[in-house]
């Protein structure tokens, strides 16, 4: 049950009792009465502006700022899902999807979908339990794409109040937090293998959605920007680059802030609020695509895909920086799909094969290398960090965690015992949640 701010005033009211009475003042109600409208209104206000601990919400793609990074304290190390040690719970998911879950306090959704049905899911946090799903779309999707979880390849995001979601034939759609329809959109569906794979981005009320497609000089790739409460094209500006499933992030830089996006040949950053080119690197030739997101740490927007190197780039340049501003690159095994992950002073690349790169991020040079290359499973999910440990989540549902240090050490492995189609972990509440091809999984307590 959802309390407004109206539903604690009449408790409070009730507790407490009148502040005033025809020949019954009393001083001591009243002053309690005053207090308790000011602790209802704080407690309205922060539940009107959509805020939680930190460490309580995962609300888009990799989490809060699209680093992959878990803030909280604790986060699990343990646990065997086919004896349920270390499960808290585990529920059945209607339909597949790439799309990773999102927290919000109480509360856990994701999307699933087929060639013909396109759906939200909302499950309560501490047991499972499936709140409500709600149906995006009446007419089937418009395409077909490369493999049947790809219908709900894009992970939704949250502010706490609505839900936003895409999918990969076009469909884009608001949901309040009781799963009731507030505006959707079917925009075109891309000429591409995969169909729309970009994460929506949320950010001070707007909605930002990366639509590449085609090749660079062909500029058929798109940023659009929708206003978040109504769905309404705010600014659309066209992108000369190549076809990209790459989410993008937003940096601080300065006084102010940048929507950054990852794309062949070009690493761009634009104006949030009116989608102004504020600085480009041509750092991205010679990949054979983009598909893993940009990460900022260090100071540093780190980037890199298959064929192309890893570049860091300085955010603080204006207009063509390619010579200017990226401190460094770096040649090796790159990613084509995972994207990097970093705490600031180190940044680990994982293949799809399991070559695990760690990194410097002052100068990029090589601190270790693992392999966890097998042939019956590959890495899709992107790493996270949790508490000092990074994670990695293999195919078969493996989940390797392994210290964030200058030297390689494997800490634990822990299997769930189902396969998992490339759905990237949550973290949020000390706990972590973990989408396989048939069930959501919650591990911790």
């Amino acid at each position: 049950m959802r309390l407004t701010a109206k539903d604690l005033l009449m408790t409070s009211a009730m507790c407490i009792g009148p502040a005033h009475q025809p020949g019954r003042t009393s001083p001591w109600r009243t002053a309690l009465w005053c207090a308790a409208l000011a602790a209802v209104v704080s407690v309205a206000q922060v539940a009107s502006a959509g805020e939680a601990p930190s460490d309580a919400v995962w609300p888009r793609f990799r989490g809060a700022d699209g680093s992959g990074v878990y803030r909280g304290k604790e986060a699990p190390v343990r646990w065997n899902g086919q004896i349920g040690e270390g499960i808290l719970w585990k529920t059945p998911v209607p339909l597949p999807g790439y799309s990773s879950p999102v927290v919000w306090m109480d509360r856990v959704l994701l999307s699933g979908a087929d060639e013909q049905v396109r759906e939200v899911y909302c499950l309560e946090a501490r047991t499972g339990r499936m709140l409500w799903k709600s149906r995006v779309g009446d007419e089937p999707g418009p395409q077909r794409v490369w493999k049947h979880p790809s219908y709900a390849a894009p992970t939704p995001a949250t502010d706490g109040r609505s839900v936003f979601v895409m999918f990969a034939g076009g469909d884009v759609a608001c949901l309040d937090l009781d799963g009731r329809l507030i505006w959707h959109r079917k925009l075109p569906a891309p000429e591409n293998t995969y169909g729309h794979c970009s994460s929506p981005v949320l950010h001070e009320g707007r909605l930002f959605l990366q639509i590449d497609q085609g090749e660079p000089d062909e500029h058929r790739s798109s940023l659009l920007c929708l206003d978040a409460r109504t769905g309404r094209t705010l600014w659309s500006v066209v992108r000369p680059v190549a076809t990209s499933w790459s989410t993008p992030i937003i940096v601080p830089a300065g006084d102010g802030q940048q929507l950054v996006t990852s794309a062949i040949p070009l690493v761009i950053a634009y104006d949030p609020a009116t989608g102004r080119q504020l600085w480009r690197a041509n750092c991205m030739e010679g990949g054979w695509w983009a598909a893993p997101s940009p990460v900022f740490a260090g100071g540093l927007v780190l980037t890199g895909t298959d064929g192309a190197p890893l570049c860091a780039i300085r955010p603080d340049g204006r207009g063509d920086v390619s010579r200017t501003h990226v401190a460094w690159s770096a040649s090796g095994t790159l990613p084509t799909v995972c994207s990097p992950v970093s705490d600031g002073g180190l940044v680990f690349l994982l293949t799809s094969a399991g070559w695990l790169t760690c990194r410097d991020v002052k100068d990029g040079s090589r601190v270790w290398e693992a392999d966890y290359a097998a042939t019956d499973r590959s890495f899709e999910a992107s790493p996270s960090i949790a508490a000092g440990r990074l994670y990695i989540l293999d195919s078969n549902g493996v989940m390797y965690v392994i210290a964030v240090e200058r030297r390689f050490r494997e800490i634990a492995r822990c299997s769930l015992g189902e396969s998992c189609d490339g759905a990237t972990p949550a973290f949020a509440g000390g706990r972590i949640y973990i989408r396989t091809g048939r069930h959501l999984w919650c591990v911790g307590r």
